[in-house]
Order: structure tokens, then sequence, then C-alpha cells
């Protein structure tokens, strides 16, 4: 545990490796965005650390690259597997604009055709059904053996009061 360099003067266990400072969690956004960052008890265990990418063994210092959340960071390219973007970059002024109904899975979308919903209201009531039969045969089983059972009777209880 330390303390951060910062104004706010955090309590923190993250450590930049290569500055050799406690970071908080703002700081770390702010202004170590590439640095590795480990905890302390790891910085004490073992204060050596490779610049390079595991994944492509590319310097992290040269491409944009994305904060993971075990603390660590990669470049963007190998985590999306060498593909493409599909969609537009993500702006602020887009973030909250309604999106079409394209994205949303063939599934999860309302189907005009009856046919479609049959098999699943089947399927839902059959369910239900069987469901209710087994709290049925759980519920007489259950009690089954405490009909007659002498424990349960009121008159054999001392605490329990009948008159006569």
């Amino acid at each position: 545990m330390g303390l951060c360099k910062c104004p706010k003067r955090r309590v923190t266990t993250l450590f930049c490796f290569e500055h050799r400072v406690n970071v908080c969690e703002s700081c770390l956004v702010s202004a170590h965005p590439k640095c590795i960052v480990r905890s302390y008890l790891q910085w004490l265990q073992d204060s050596d650390y490779s610049p390079q990418c595991p994944l492509c063994q590319a310097p992290l210092g040269e491409r944009e690259t994305v904060r993971l959340v075990c603390y660590g960071s990669a470049p963007r390219k190998p985590l999306l597997g060498g593909r493409d973007t599909w969609s537009a970059p993500d702006r602020d002024e887009d973030k909250y604009r309604r999106r079409p109904l394209a994205w949303v899975p063939p599934k999860l979308r309302c189907r005009m055709r009856g046919v479609a919903r049959r098999p699943l209201l089947a399927l839902c009531l059959g369910g239900a059904a069987a469901f209710a039969l087994l709290l049925l045969l759980l519920g007489s089983l259950g009690r089954g053996g405490a009909d007659s059972d002498p424990a349960l009777e009121p008159l054999n209880n001392p605490h329990i009061r009948v008159g006569h």
C-alpha cells in the first residue's frame, strides 16, 4: 500500500513499473495510459518487466493500447484478431443516439406471423402444467408421513393447552 503522488493523495496498491511510483486509478487513466502497472507486491517480488506485448511481441509504446481489466495493457490490433472494425468509431455525441432495429438479433424481433408463436406458447403452457403437477406431487408426498405422526398431535404436546 502506498500513497499516489497526485493532489488527491489516495491510498493505492497499484505501482507503475516504468516510473516506479504508486498510482491511483484516476492517474492510471490520465498520466500512465501505456505504462506497465501491477500491484506493489508484484514489484517487490520481481521488479523486472517486459515493455512488449505478450500477444504480438511488439513494443507497447508504438501503437494505440487498451488498458485491460487486470491493469495490463495490450495493443488494440491483436485483441481484435486482426479484424477491421465493423462499426463506426464511438463518439461522445453519438453515444446515446437511438440505434436502428437492424442490430437486434433475429430471435428477439417480433414476428408478424402467428405460426412462429404457437410452438412457444405450447411449450410455455406445457411447462407451466408440468410445474403445477410437480408442486402437487411434492405437496402430497411431503404431508403423507405427517398425518399419523404422534409428535404432531396437539393433545400430546405439553406446551399446548386445549380446553376439555
